[in-house]
């Protein structure tokens, strides 16, 4: 279930891969000049690192709904899993929400960071 919440990052990364390679291919091949291609790569890690934000926070309600049921069933406590899902969602929410804007922020600068320095 908490997979499924992940896929769009996972999309992303290999979207990002494909540019990247896609750009890398037409710079060996001479298509395009090397300042070319340092500006499509900085834009496609641009683009897709604020994406990857986005994707980071439906990963983020997945992992708020799951962490409910996790520490139910850690405690033998029973579960309905959709209602303890939509529980946890309302009440981890807002602390994952905060871990997961200041990783995808220090993650996205990162990116660029490394990006520019080559």
């Amino acid at each position: 279930m908490l997979f499924m919440f992940l896929i769009p990052f996972i999309v992303l990364e290999i979207v990002i891969t494909i540019f990247s390679n896609n750009a890398y291919s037409n710079y060996i091949n001479e298509t395009i000049s090397l300042l070319q291609y340092q500006t499509q790569v900085f834009q496609i890690n641009l683009i897709f690192g604020l994406l990857e934000i986005i994707a980071l926070f439906i990963f983020c309600v997945g992992l708020s709904g799951i962490s409910r049921i996790i520490k139910r069933l850690v405690f033998y406590e029973s579960i309905q899993f959709k209602e303890d899902f939509v529980l946890g969602i309302k009440n981890n929410f807002i602390q994952n929400f905060i871990v997961f804007l200041i990783f995808g922020v220090i993650y996205f600068i990162s990116r660029l960071l490394i990006v520019y320095q080559q």
